[in-house]
């Protein structure tokens, strides 16, 4: 393996662990405060980043950003609220086909206001700043912003999670709701929390996305193969998040750099078969997690 062709890897890496990370950051925070694998995710990414575009256009980089992180927060809070906070108590598996459900309504409501077409973001600057690195990689204002944001979304997520009393919090609501409201914590509140935390984060990963190249319904794929990633650092794990998606990151970009794109997205899937089959609980998952 030559220099120039490691680098690249490296790099590819990179950028999928911190898209993958994100979204699977998303997956994991709602199933930690409500034992609820939300399938909608990518699709509540694809909402932000075209909520996203339309402010941009309309009101500028600053007013969008600012416009777009209550948007996704609401997101989220609203969904639980309106939907699956009917459903606690049910089996875990009813609400992942509610959740299925979302996904296709949420693509579906996305199609009917923005429609299917392709949309660029053209952040002004975004291009003309370039990093060279060795091994004839260039990459964009976007490229660092979108690892760095990624590393440290999980660092600060990662802490508030495992440190912080919202993390224990966090932890008594999902293991018994009823027990923690007796208590006196603010249950409808923390899940609402989590849910649109991990609404911001997916919208982080995609709007990043979406500026890096496009935004278009073909987005939602990148949720689908942050599964894999989300299952091997560990469902109920956040910590576990960054390093599973830099393993399936180095394994997709390894198999794209030899074999070409789709043998990358082959690798992405085959992982999860593996996952699935001998560590269904992932690397630092909780053993007590069932199979979902």
């Amino acid at each position: 393996m030559t220099t120039p062709l490691l680098v690249q890897i490296l790099v590819q890496t990179l950028i999928y662990a911190s898209i993958y990370s994100l979204f699977g950051l998303g997956y994991v925070l709602i199933y930690r405060a409500s034992r609820v694998f939300n399938f909608a995710i990518a699709e509540m990414g694809l909402f932000c980043a075209l909520l996203f575009t339309t402010c941009f256009v309309a009101f500028g980089l600053v007013w969008a950003i600012v416009l777009t992180v209550i948007g996704s927060l609401a997101l989220g809070a609203a969904l639980y609220l309106g939907i699956f906070s009917r459903l606690v108590g049910q089996e875990e598996w009813s609400q992942m086909i509610v959740s299925f459900a979302l996904s296709i309504a949420l693509l579906a409501v996305c199609g009917l206001i923005w429609g299917t077409e392709i949309r660029n973001i053209d952040v002004p600057g975004e291009k003309d700043k370039l990093f060279h690195i060795p091994g004839h990689v260039t990459l964009t204002v976007t490229d660092v912003v979108l690892i760095v944001s990624g590393f440290a979304i999980w660092g600060v997520l990662a802490w508030a999670t495992t440190l912080s009393r919202l993390g224990v919090y966090m932890r008594a609501t999902a293991e018994n709701p009823l027990l923690a409201a007796q208590q006196g914590l603010p249950v409808t509140l923390i899940i609402c929390t989590a849910w649109g935390v991990g609404s911001l984060v997916s919208a982080v990963a995609s709007v990043s996305y979406g500026i890096r190249l496009q935004v278009d319904p073909t987005m939602i794929l990148l949720g689908l193969v942050a599964v894999p990633a989300a299952l091997l650092g560990g469902l109920d794990s956040v910590f576990g998040k960054l390093p599973g998606a830099i393993i399936l990151g180095a394994a997709q970009a390894t198999a794209a750099a030899f074999f070409g794109a789709a043998a990358g997205d082959v690798v992405a899937f085959a992982t999860l078969l593996v996952v699935l089959l001998v560590l269904p609980h992932g690397l630092f998952g909780s053993k007590l997690i069932r199979r979902v």
